[in-house]
């Protein structure tokens, strides 16, 4: 099968805002395994913070949650970077992630550490639980800002929901200048497996910018041997601290501090990150 050209240069016009693309693609085996990958590579930041802020933000969290053993909920939990150290710490923690691979690995962490952690291989915007079910939340790496208004709106009422009366909402977000980067084209061939695809594949990407900057779509188009187009929409919104602000007292929280990230140091003008601990309330 050749490459319908009409097909391609429909794929390539600019998307509307927040459009998606109906293949999924992070819980597949085979893209999943590339995740966990990047997950575990300390040379990077493609997947999740490096070691060292991650060491700092679990102490900052520790700190946070005080003495005694609490119940975490731990959304798109990955690995198990911050769900296994929290849990060897006698905390009760409940991890979800729906890439196959990640969540296999974790498990395996805990059984080696002989820790229990309740891993769950599930998409954290398709579930619920009972009210009042934790005393605390964690959504870190900008989780939030890949979402789309609707499911970051929804997931937050939940969030609210699940949380115990005091109960802590931790999470991050980037700030416009995490995407001040070119908007550039590129394009490469593959003649082995590569991140998106096993066997020979070419893959088109480029970056499209919204919203004056505020909102990017990383969008990658994979064309496979036998000519089949595929493309990935990946959506990065990202918020001053207004934005945060607004978005949290929208969604019920009114008791929050804002950090320069998840280590809890001071906020910074210039910082791409922006952490948050907050409190319900009622």
């Amino acid at each position: 099968m050749g490459i319908e050209f009409p097909e391609l240069a429909h794929i390539m016009r600019r998307p509307a805002l927040y459009d998606q693309t109906p293949d999924t693609f992070w819980n597949t085996p085979y893209i999943s395994s590339h995740v966990l990958d990047a997950h575990l590579d300390e040379e990077t930041d493609d997947a999740s913070h490096n070691r060292q802020t991650i060491e700092d933000t679990i102490k900052f969290l520790l700190n946070r949650l005080g003495q005694g053993s609490t119940h975490i909920l731990d959304l798109g939990c990955g690995p198990g970077l911050y769900a296994l150290p929290l849990a060897s710490e006698g905390h009760h923690v409940t991890g979800i992630d729906f890439g196959p691979s990640s969540i296999s690995y974790a498990k395996e962490q805990a059984a080696q550490a002989s820790v229990y952690i309740d891993y769950r291989e599930e998409d954290y915007t398709q579930i619920d639980f009972e009210e009042n079910s934790f005393d605390a939340v964690l959504l870190i790496y900008g989780n939030i800002c890949t979402l789309v208004p609707s499911q970051r709106d929804a997931l937050l009422n939940n969030i609210y929901k699940w949380l115990k009366p005091g109960g802590l909402f931790f999470f991050d977000l980037f700030t416009p200048k995490y995407l001040d980067i070119p908007l550039d084209k590129d394009w490469y061939y593959r003649a082995k497996d590569g991140f998106w695809r096993e066997g020979e594949h070419i893959v088109m990407e480029d970056k499209v910018s919204y919203s004056g900057g505020k909102i990017r779509l990383d969008r990658y188009i994979v064309i496979d041997k036998d000519g089949h187009i595929t493309p990935y929409h990946m959506w990065h919104t990202s918020y001053t601290r207004l934005d945060t602000e607004v978005l949290l007292e929208k969604n019920k929280f009114i008791d929050y501090q804002i950090y320069n990230d998840l280590t809890g140091q001071t906020w910074r003008e210039d910082s791409q990150w922006i952490g948050v601990c907050a409190k319900k309330t009622t």
